[in-house]
């Protein structure tokens, strides 16, 4: 009897969760965003150019000290995207901006330090970033561009110069992404700066209270 109870009750807890995936993939049904207007567009656009302006110059310095070739740019056109397309989500504010970098590429720069006899370079691709997305997730700091950056970072052919001139590059990046996104009436950019945690800063403001 127990166990007929318990076929039960699971078969239909299953038949109950495989409805409701299906469901899912139905979609939510939220309206399609509408496109930017032509003036935010052009915003857009000349932000993006000064922005990897910014970033081309500081891989291009590094390249004339070091005599190493940074060619890494892609996820930084990931970046832009964030800066001057979606200014108000989360994974573009300064905070994920720096901090994922920070927090990504070093795991991803971690795993390089274990043999390629012990964990293969194609499974370590799949490995560290699974871990560096992880980590990001955990702690609040998601941005994609960073997650783009593990897995190049994993392969095992930058060292910890071309870790730098990453971290410094998206952190540069803010600068012209704060100045050129608040000339537009329409735009405000950041929508915060917070690098410590809510929880923590509201109980920096309850001791201050005190």
């Amino acid at each position: 009897a127990k166990a007929k109870r318990f076929s039960h009750v699971y078969c239909g807890n299953a038949r109950d969760r495989a409805k409701a995936w299906v469901d899912k993939l139905r979609g939510g049904g939220s309206q399609i965003p509408p496109g930017m207007p032509f003036v935010e567009t052009l915003w857009t656009m000349a932000g993006v150019f000064i922005g990897l302006l910014t970033v081309s110059s500081i891989n291009m310095l590094f390249q004339t000290v070091t005599e190493q070739e940074f060619d890494l740019m892609g996820p930084f056109g990931a970046l832009m995207t964030l800066q001057y397309g979606l200014t108000a989500a989360p994974a573009a504010q300064p905070r994920s901006i720096v901090l994922g970098h920070t927090v990504a590429l070093a795991i991803s720069m971690a795993f390089t330090y274990i043999p390629d006899s012990i964990l293969a370079v194609w499974i370590r691709q799949l490995v560290a970033p699974a871990f560096a997305i992880g980590a990001m997730v955990k702690l609040g700091i998601t941005h994609p561009p960073a997650g783009a950056f593990s897995v190049i970072f994993a392969q095992g052919n930058h060292n910890w110069g071309f870790y730098g001139v990453a971290v410094l590059s998206s952190a540069v990046s803010i600068i012209p992404a704060v100045m050129i996104n608040n000339l537009s009436q329409r735009r405000m950019y950041p929508s915060y700066w917070g690098y410590l945690p809510s929880a923590v800063v509201q109980k920096v403001r309850e001791v201050r209270g005190k």
